[in-house]
């Protein structure tokens, strides 16, 4: 969304301003609260105001010590709010994952059985030879030639990659 403010400033032509930038909340214009220091500069210096709809369609005079103070406070707080979500989101998937509850693709050594994962002997034997290949040095490209060789099949049938062995050796459900 940010990007396609500045392309609308940018493109502005000859008798045509940007007189605002309408945004639903703060948190969705920028990430955190650093990435609102740059465009809201250049919007100062341009006069182009910031309208954010859910503070009931108030302008934020970002010109002003008071609006530059209160989008500062405001940026922080949705960047509190969103690291939140994510720590509890991160939260909640551990306690799902130590629990064996079914909250992802199936993984490598896993089967699902209703609402759970259960192991699979055959496949929890390879994540047991990926582990101790990669710990007695072995890359990923080898430990992947190695089962490509040996015909075990991925999850879902197919080649082994760097990449795919990545994902078994930093799965936590094998920690």
């Amino acid at each position: 969304m940010l990007r396609s403010c500045f392309a609308q400033v940018s493109s502005v032509g000859k008798g045509k301003a940007i007189k605002y930038i309408l945004s639903l909340k703060l948190g969705r214009l920028f990430r955190d609260s650093l990435d609102r220091v740059f465009p809201t500069k250049v919007w100062d210096k341009l006069g182009i105001g910031l309208h954010l709809l859910d503070m009931g369609d108030k302008s934020i005079n970002t010109a002003s010590a008071k609006g530059r103070m209160f989008l500062t406070m405001s940026a922080g707080f949705a960047e509190l709010k969103r690291n939140l979500f994510s720590e509890r989101t991160k939260a909640a998937m551990q306690y799902k994952k130590k629990r064996l509850d079914a909250c992802s693709p199936v993984n490598f050594g896993y089967q699902r059985i209703g609402d759970k994962f259960g192991a699979l002997e055959q496949e929890q034997e390879v994540v047991l030879d990926i582990s101790s290949l990669r710990g007695t040095g072995g890359t990923l490209q080898s430990i992947a030639s190695m089962l490509n060789g040996e015909k075990i099949p991925t999850k879902k049938g197919g080649l082994w990659y760097a990449a795919s062995v990545r994902r078994v050796v930093n799965n936590d459900l094998h920690l």
